[in-house]
């Protein structure tokens, strides 16, 4: 309950009258009651699954996506702030597929994307070769300590020419 109330906007959405049905109907079914409260203390997650419309369908993204083929990361990943909202971009779900699961392994790909931040990250355009980079220059293994350092990724792709000069 404290991580719940602590969490970004989490208690103005929770006394909205829709939010307790929905929490019942929606959440507790897909994530039982361990997983729904870890959503719940997700900063931003309440309000951005309310924010739900016919252009911005996060419950569509989650039953269609991230519980039909993450099921068993589901919750580790939607509790990543920001992961759902950049979660509708179509190039997220393909840069995960089809690139960062195939070169690193589903293990490493969901502890690489539960970071906050890092799948916005992740769909900028040189990312891919960013990370290729970092492979290239200190192997597989080193690459994934580097990536699973919250905020690396944003600062190396801010920094990259810096970056690549000091690496």
């Amino acid at each position: 309950t404290k991580a719940i109330l602590s969490a970004n906007g989490s208690l103005g959405r929770l006394v909205l009258s829709h939010t307790k049905p929905f929490v019942h109907k929606y959440l507790y079914p897909r994530f039982e009651k361990e997983g729904t409260a870890k959503l719940l203390a997700t900063p931003g997650f309440i309000g951005t699954i309310l924010s739900s419309t016919e252009d911005f369908d996060f419950k569509a993204v989650i039953d269609d996506y991230v519980l039909t083929k993450h099921k068993d990361h589901a919750v580790q990943l939607l509790s990543a702030p920001g992961f759902l909202r950049n979660l509708l971009d179509d190039d997220a779900r393909e840069v995960i597929d089809n690139y960062l699961i195939p070169k690193f392994g589903i293990s490493d790909a969901v502890r690489m994307l539960s970071k906050d931040g890092f799948l916005g990250n992740l769909i900028q355009p040189q990312s891919k070769v960013a990370i290729d980079g970092l492979v290239t220059k200190f192997g597989k293994e080193r690459a994934i300590q580097l990536l699973t350092n919250k905020g690396f990724l944003c600062h190396y792709l801010q920094n990259i020419d810096d970056m690549n000069q000091i690496v």
